[in-house]
């Protein structure tokens, strides 16, 4: 079972084509160690970070990604599949 929750992600990107969204996504997966999704709301693909239950940790990886030069990133309030430790 996936248990989506409240919480919060951060949005890096934005585009209506999916080639661009998908190499991103593979730049990004080399440099950071969060969960990436690409999301389609028509007409764009949104490409966003974490899953996070606390804000104050969603913008430390946004003040990250800002100096990563990421700068427009921001943090969004959505639902999430939190990390379940055993």
């Amino acid at each position: 079972n996936i248990t989506v929750i409240e919480g919060f992600r951060v949005q890096v990107f934005a585009t209506q084509d999916r080639v661009k969204a998908d190499q991103l996504q593979e730049e990004l997966t080399l440099r950071f160690k969060e969960s990436i999704y690409i999301i389609f709301e028509a007409p764009n693909y949104k490409l966003r970070m974490g899953d996070f239950l606390d804000r104050d940790k969603a913008e430390i990886l946004r003040m990250e990604l800002a100096a990563s030069n990421y700068p427009s990133s921001w943090i969004l309030r959505t639902k999430i599949q939190p990390v379940i430790l055993e």
